[in-house]
């Protein structure tokens, strides 16, 4: 990896870092957290792979707008936040790092290690932060590529 890459790689990670610890505590992904993620992905990739940048925009866009409608329907169903607004943003944020390709396998691993901190917590019907699994799904797919077939 080029130096830069590896600089604003290692402010993703500080981000997610950032955004797990205060999920965690808080049950909020702080919007600066989101931005930044967003923002120093588009450097990413406008150094990586400028011929993707605007592919990846509009998916962070189509990931980011999907997410808020399946959290927005899930609120009218069950009455309580199922998927919150931070959560949205940050699958946005994380669709310009890796992109319509990348997306299912993030919200696989985000998924996965979500239940398994449910069961193992014995959290099943109690508040479970998404962000630091959607954190750790993002940083998989970053380092090691999505999950191929």
């Amino acid at each position: 990896m080029p130096t830069p890459v590896v600089a604003l790689s290692s402010v993703l990670a500080f981000s997610c870092i950032w955004v797990a610890y205060v999920d965690l505590i808080r049950f909020r992904i702080p919007d600066l957290a989101n931005l930044s993620i967003f923002l120093v992905g588009a450097a990413a990739i406008g150094w990586t792979a400028p011929q993707l940048f605007l592919s990846h925009l509009i998916a962070a866009a189509i990931a980011f707008a999907f997410a808020w409608l399946a959290g927005e329907l899930l609120y009218r169903r069950l009455q309580k936040d199922a998927l919150g607004m931070g959560d949205a943003k940050l699958i946005g944020a994380a669709t310009m790092w890796v992109g319509i390709a990348g997306l299912p396998s993030l919200l696989l691993v985000a998924a996965l290690t979500g239940i398994a901190y449910a069961l193992l917590t014995k959290r099943q019907r109690k508040r479970v932060p998404f962000g630091p699994f959607l954190a750790l799904g993002l940083l998989v797919v970053w380092f090691y590529g999505p999950i191929r077939i």
